[in-house]
């Protein structure tokens, strides 16, 4: 099935396949690579659409702080130039999720559905609070500030000892 890229705004999108759009939103230290196995899966039913988050892949890597606004106005520039196809199905994994989450709650006219993917949910305050310092560190320093984090929580010794090659292309 044929892929179109495009760029809007800065933000790198790709489409794949007809139907109801479908748009999905990566987690941290991701980029719309992530979902080629749904792509696969729903693109001969589906119009999918994928974009990479601000300094994420292909898209615009803005200096200085960013903030939960900058992404959720991302999302909506990208709904606005897919308007044509009409109210899409808005999915996010990880901190995509908790984007879209924000989305839906401030453009929820503008949504047909939303998939929440290993979205924060239901933690302790201390735990949401770590959660909450992570994403403030990526938004004011970039993905940089996160990768010495994620290795820690990610991955065990033995990942360490076994997979460095792995490892070290996904951080």
């Amino acid at each position: 099935m044929k892929t179109e890229h495009t760029m809007i705004d800065g933000t790198r999108i790709s489409i794949t396949g007809d139907g109801p759009l479908v748009v999905l939103v990566h987690g941290v230290f991701m980029d719309s690579r992530m979902w080629e196995s749904q792509i696969s899966a729903i693109s001969s039913s589906y119009r999918v659409c994928c974009l990479d988050m601000l300094g994420h892949g292909g898209s615009w890597d803005p200096e200085g702080d960013r903030s939960l606004t900058d992404f959720i106005n991302q999302i909506q520039t990208v709904i606005e130039f897919l308007s044509k196809y009409g109210k899409p199905v808005l999915g996010g994994f990880s901190m995509g999720g908790l984007v879209s989450q924000a989305y839906a709650v401030q453009y929820h006219d503008n949504l047909k559905g939303l998939m929440l993917l290993n979205t924060v949910y239901d933690r302790s305050e201390s735990e949401t609070a770590a959660v909450e310092k992570r994403l403030e560190g990526m938004l004011k320093g970039g993905v940089d500030n996160l990768i010495e984090s994620a290795n820690d929580r990610w991955f065990t010794n033995f990942d360490r000892e076994t997979k460095l090659e792995a490892i070290e292309e996904i951080l």
